[in-house]
């Protein structure tokens, strides 16, 4: 469990260094990315790339979100409390 917690704690880490990343190296100059009528830039695909970006924080937070079920599996209570325990974690997914 500690070391799941761990490599999505890097990944986590990684994914908002690579949204900086993209935010700054999307558009050249990066001035152009919030002052497109004035600055004469270009800049990338940014649906694409933000896109992309956006679906892999949603497999992130699923991921994260899932590790605290399996222990929960092993609980010696009735189903009822079981479920609810379930629900409750769950709700980081929405």
């Amino acid at each position: 469990m500690n070391a799941i917690t761990n490599v999505l704690l890097f990944l986590s880490v990684a994914y908002g260094a690579a949204v900086i990343a993209t935010s700054l190296a999307i558009c050249q100059p990066i001035s152009a990315g919030w002052d497109q009528d004035t600055v004469a830039g270009k800049c990338g695909n940014e649906i694409a790339a933000y896109l992309c970006l956006e679906i892999i924080a949603a497999v992130l937070d699923l991921a994260i979100t899932g590790v605290p079920l399996p222990p929960l599996a092993g609980l010696r209570v009735p189903p009822r409390k079981k479920l609810t325990a379930y629900v409750l974690f769950s709700l980081g997914s929405v």
